[in-house]
């Protein structure tokens, strides 16, 4: 038994595969519930497919792992099913690619000094994306954040993302000027009210032990981060602040909490950098923990919605 969970997190690829497919069939629900949205929801799902690949992709970059794994995939699609808001949008998931493109480009940074190019257009693309979901734009501090670390950080860096802001600013208000700007309601974000007021008791609880799972395993992972490689620590660390500074814009959402996505983005990262750590009986322990925990809170908000 011991030497099962010692091993557990180093399935073979088609064990993954199989896991993975399960998880992705969790949205079987939603297509025989709402057949007249089966568009949406296939966008949604290859969108969640895209991102868990990204982020596998992302922690090879940062040697978390020697070899590439789909694990993190698994954790990633199976956390992302949980809340039913983020099953049936589509729009969170740029918000992540986005975020998850920088993280991949960010690798090369420390040669680069100056990253104006790169933190301009990733800037552009959240600036776009908040078009569809205006808390994008709270994550354009955490590209600064992710720059600061980095030691990157000039005056060049931050006008090049005023610079972008400042573009769609003025896209904004030609589109005010001609009347097609109140499709766009930038108001939601500061327009915020707790997120438990009215919500259904299974959804709060889902958001809360989520978010108490993401302290626990961020502990553990900080155990154990003095032996990690540069890379993969700077890594850890950029989670853990975009998951530190989206619990208010979580706990405190808007009427259309598509920012709830930062909570199974930053778990399913933090536990898949925890797992890959080395391995051991209490890591295989925490990765069937994972996996019921998320089978259990989707099978409760399914039969209770």
């Amino acid at each position: 038994m011991r030497s099962f969970l010692r091993h557990i997190t180093e399935m073979s690829m088609p064990v993954v595969l199989l896991l993975l497919v399960c998880s992705l069939a969790m949205w079987t629900v939603d297509y025989i519930r709402m057949p007249e949205q089966w568009i949406q929801l296939l966008a949604t799902q290859t969108l969640v497919q895209v991102c868990a690949v990204m982020l596998c992709a992302v922690l090879y970059r940062a040697k978390a792992t020697a070899r590439f794994t789909l694990l993190p995939a698994v954790l990633y699609v199976s956390a992302m099913a949980v809340l039913p808001l983020l099953r049936i949008h589509w729009q969170p998931q740029l918000v992540v690619a986005v975020l998850l493109f920088f993280l991949y480009a960010t690798r090369d940074m420390s040669d680069t000094h100056e990253p104006n190019g790169l933190v301009f257009f990733v800037t552009i693309l959240l600036c776009l994306t908040s078009l569809l979901m205006p808390d994008a734009l709270w994550c354009v501090p955490m590209i600064w954040i992710v720059v600061l670390l980095q030691g990157a950080f000039t005056f060049r860096t931050i006008m090049a993302s005023l610079l972008a802001i400042a573009l769609i600013c003025i896209y904004y208000v030609l589109a005010m000027y001609i009347g097609q700007a109140e499709m766009w309601d930038y108001s939601a974000l500061i327009d915020r009210h707790w997120f438990a007021q009215h919500l259904p008791v299974c959804l709060t609880t889902s958001i809360g032990i989520m978010l108490l799972a993401f302290l626990l395993i961020t502990g553990c992972a900080f155990r154990r981060s003095s032996y990690d490689l540069v890379s993969t620590r700077m890594l850890l660390y950029h989670i853990v602040l975009w998951g530190l500074l989206s619990a208010p814009l979580i706990v405190f959402s808007v009427a259309e909490p598509y920012n709830w996505v930062m909570l199974p983005f930053t778990l399913s990262a933090v536990t898949g950098i925890y797992l890959l750590q080395r391995q051991s009986e209490s890591r295989g322990v925490t990765f069937l923990l994972y996996l019921t925990g998320v089978v259990t809170l989707y099978l409760w908000n399914i039969l209770a919605l």
